[in-house]
């Protein structure tokens, strides 16, 4: 009998053992889906970290380009700034025109200074300065060279050169080598901001 019973009780071992390992496997066949959720939330969690991690150093990587290009083109700006001003430098352009006429002994009138309209879109405002310089036929020429020669943007829009006398209130000798130049310069500014 004690073989029966130790062969009994090795069957009941066997079958305890499957029982708990049927057990096991239908436990973890239930746990499987709910850890595989659990799986898949922690690697979208990681993914959006790295994501934002990698867009982040994208952004700097961006912006420390643009200071670059930036302080690449400084110059350029500032040359672009000097030719084309802010239209509150108006009065230095006139004093620019006025600088030039006593530079070549000229004697300047400004007529008029005229602000064209521009639409709001637009950045760019042509400010009119009509003028009048009496002088010797020389240093007109030399003037208007120099005009087209400004750091501002400026363009002789149009001018009309005749002879004249002596302008008033100028004593000269030579009077018949006078002329006098009616014009009118262009000059572009940005608009307000």
């Amino acid at each position: 009998m004690n073989e029966v019973d130790s062969h009994g009780s090795q069957l009941r071992r066997r079958y305890r053992r499957l029982v708990v390992s049927m057990l096991l496997v239908l436990i973890l066949a239930g746990i499987q889906p709910v850890v595989w959720r659990l799986v898949k939330r922690q690697a979208q969690i990681v993914h959006a970290r790295r994501t934002l991690v990698q867009q982040r150093a994208d952004v700097r990587l961006r912006a420390e380009a643009m200071r670059d290009s930036l302080a690449r083109n400084a110059d350029t700006t500032a040359i672009l700034e000097a030719a084309v001003p802010p239209i509150a430098l108006l009065p230095q352009a006139v004093e620019h025109l006025e600088l030039l006429a006593d530079k070549y002994s000229l004697s300047l009138d400004i007529i008029n200074i005229e602000q064209r309209s521009a639409s709001a879109l637009e950045e760019i405002v042509p400010a009119v300065i009509s003028l009048r310089l009496f002088g010797r036929i020389e240093t007109i020429i030399d003037f208007m060279e120099q005009v087209e020669q400004l750091a501002e943007l400026t363009m002789l829009e149009s001018w009309q050169l005749e002879p004249a006398g002596v302008p008033p209130g100028v004593v000269d000798d030579q009077a018949g080598d006078n002329y006098r130049l009616d014009a009118e310069v262009l000059f572009f500014f940005t608009a307000p901001k």
